[in-house]
């Protein structure tokens, strides 16, 4: 009776043991999918920023490049003129540092589009100071 029992005891413990790394594994793949769905959010690639005009209407480039990401840094860009509304997205493929891209609208036209690519490389505004004498 002490063989069966601890044969009992063996394969309670290795069923608990697949039921729960069943689980972690369950878990697992449903956060990856659901990391997957939301990672694109807001992603696209330059040849996107690039194939969109000034003039196209914002129903158009929203439906070309999907939602517009959330939470990014867009401490670099200038404040929007007034009356605009600017979107703002996120490169695919960069691993480092990876450059968002603006693009504002007025009376739902696209008015002007930038990246912070391009205002990094834009010469920083130089002051001369004259002294008499």
């Amino acid at each position: 009776m002490g063989k069966s029992a601890n044969k009992a005891g063996g394969r309670r413990l290795v069923t608990a043991a697949v039921v729960v790394v069943s689980l972690v594994i369950v878990v697992g793949c449903v956060v990856w999918f659901l990391r997957q769905d939301t990672a694109s959010v807001g992603v696209i690639s330059d040849q996107q920023y690039q194939a969109v005009k000034i003039g196209d209407q914002r129903s158009s480039v929203l439906k070309r490049l999907g939602a517009p990401a959330q939470g990014l840094d867009v401490s670099k860009f200038p404040p929007a003129r007034s009356g605009q509304q600017c979107d703002y997205y996120s490169e695919s493929g960069a691993v480092m540092d990876p450059s968002v891209f603006r693009f504002c609208f007025a009376g739902g036209r696209l008015v002007s589009k930038e990246s912070s690519d391009e205002l990094q490389q834009q010469p920083s505004p130089s002051i001369s100071l004259s002294f008499p004498g």
